[in-house]
């Protein structure tokens, strides 16, 4: 130290020393992020939107603004599947600036993603049944439905369709039974739809007459002529047909003689006539189809009959003497039927004379018949 600047006067002073610095600062910015928001219509797929954008910087430090040196730590992602808003959720917190010069608020306004309900009209239509009589109670139920707003199926699903009321038709007699679908009664249990359901048409049941188709078999019967009336009646039916498995044989009326008659020999047809068959149950329409018509067949009567000439012994009397005729028995058959009085001889059954000597009455068998034409006769000659 100097004094007048010429003397040194240093020793006379304690000397401290203190050095200097620079001291630099942060400077600081304000960096105001919005995240990305979007607004969609569901589609029954996730949906998503992501990222954010910076509105504006702010501050001293806005020179030293570069959008590479901001980082975002979080997930800045909104995504849902159901009609709602869902948030991005950003949070400032989770942003940083890379620049350690630059002190930076972070102002963040979140972002978001809206599902808004999708409008879908649906057709529905009840189901239906056309069935037969069975004489049970039958039934149609539930319906079918369908949305030509989503031809592909990829968002409806017909098992969220759901009726509040009774999707049924039941009955038991021949008709139709409507289900009386009420439109208004229909939902739709996806909440992120709003459904307009348009009725197509109702559901119903039909029953129809059961058909039966029946084949006739009329009765058949052979037998051996015996002179009296003979018949066979009656018919059998086999049934082809039963939709509804009504058939009952005693419902069969027919309005006729099922009946063939008959004595001589020969074949007597039934005559069954379809048109007189009818089926007592009115819930039933049966066509009636002749397999075969019932038939009396008549066969001859087989007999044999014995022929006997007659023979006599008379004493000579100088005179012609005459003998004639001979006797006729039924010995194997149907000889019940035997009437000596239809045994006819084509010849002569007469021998005369006068001397004394035997004289035979010779009788041809081949010229003995027998006039009731349905008894085959044998003729045996003694």
């Amino acid at each position: 130290v100097m004094r007048d600047g010429v003397e040194d006067v240093t020793c006379y002073y304690n000397i401290t020393v203190k050095n200097g610095e620079l001291k630099v600062t942060p400077t600081t910015m304000t960096i105001f992020i919005q995240g990305n928001s979007d607004s969609k219509v569901y589609n029954a797929a996730t949906q998503s939107v992501t990222g954010y954008k910076i509105t504006s910087v702010e501050g001293e430090g806005t020179p030293f603004y570069d959008v590479s040196d901001v980082i975002y730590a979080g997930d800045s992602t909104a995504q849902g599947k159901s009609a709602k808003t869902y948030a991005m959720k950003l949070n400032a917190s989770d942003f940083s600036y890379a620049n350690p010069n630059v002190e930076v608020v972070f102002v963040v306004e979140d972002g978001f993603l809206e599902i808004t309900k999708l409008p879908m009209e649906i057709w529905v239509g009840g189901n239906y049944s056309y069935v037969v009589y069975t004489g049970r109670i039958q039934g149609a139920n539930g319906f079918i439905s369908y949305s030509p707003d989503d031809p592909n199926s990829d968002i409806f699903n017909s098992s969220y369709v759901k009726y509040s009321g009774l999707a049924h038709a039941e009955g038991t007699l021949p008709g139709k039974y409507d289900m009386n679908l009420d439109v208004t009664k229909f939902r739709y249990s996806d909440n992120s739809v709003i459904p307009t359901f348009d009725l197509k048409w109702d559901g119903f049941l039909n029953i129809s007459k059961s058909e039966i188709y029946a084949l006739v078999y009329g009765n058949r019967k052979t037998v051996t002529y015996n002179k009296q009336e003979q018949f066979v009646e009656g018919y059998e039916i086999d049934i082809d047909a039963d939709e509804g498995g009504l058939f009952n044989l005693n419902d069969v009326v027919y309005d006729g003689e099922a009946k063939a008659v008959g004595t001589s020999v020969g074949s007597y047809p039934m005559n069954l006539d379809m048109e007189k068959f009818s089926y007592n149950n009115p819930y039933a329409r049966t066509y009636f189809m002749r397999s075969r018509d019932g038939m009396l067949t008549i066969e001859k009567a087989r007999m044999t009959v014995q022929i006997t000439a007659k023979s006599q012994t008379v004493s000579y009397n100088g005179e012609e003497q005459t003998l004639s005729g001979f006797d006729a028995v039924a010995i194997d058959g149907a000889t019940e039927l035997f009437d000596s009085n239809e045994v006819v001889y084509d010849g002569e059954t007469v021998v005369s004379g006068t001397a004394v000597g035997t004289y035979p009455l010779v009788l041809d068998n081949a010229k003995f018949s027998y006039t009731d034409e349905n008894i085959d006769v044998e003729f045996v000659v003694l």
